[in-house]
């Protein structure tokens, strides 16, 4: 099997973590999840797509990014193989993210800034489209 893209370990396990903080209390099946990818070292994240389409529409769901800019996204990391596109990528999804915990903070300190997004995480953050990315990828 073809190794898939390469990604920032400490990026990769601050994403699992944050999500695996966000639906800990609202949907245990998906805290799981998450914790499961937080299990292995952060030396060796590998990177898979349905993480960062979680990450962009949680961005996305707090008014970070707008529709265009979330559809770009899902595209690049979708189809590119190139690194060149990854690193653009990455560093896009790098730079919201930084953007909204500049704007709304971690959630494991602002708790209620993202109550509304814990609440809606399986319908507007881990959606169909992320799950069938995950289901895809890992076979």
């Amino acid at each position: 099997m073809k190794k898939r893209r390469e990604a920032s370990p400490s990026l990769l396990h601050s994403i699992c973590n944050e999500h695996a903080l966000i639906c800990e209390n609202t949907d245990k099946n998906l805290y799981y999840h998450w914790f499961t990818q937080l299990s292995k070292s952060p030396r060796s994240f590998t990177f898979k797509p349905f993480m960062a389409l979680a990450e962009i529409n949680l961005n996305h769901f707090m008014g970070i990014i707008d529709d265009s800019e979330r559809e770009g996204l899902m595209r690049l990391f979708d189809v590119t193989n190139y690194k060149d596109d990854l690193y653009i990528a990455l560093a896009s999804l790098e730079f919201y993210r930084t953007q909204r915990l500049e704007q709304f903070g971690l959630f494991k300190d602002y708790k209620d800034h993202y109550e509304e997004a814990a609440l809606n995480y399986k319908e507007k953050i881990f959606t169909v489209e992320v799950m069938l990315s995950y289901v895809k990828y890992s076979t």
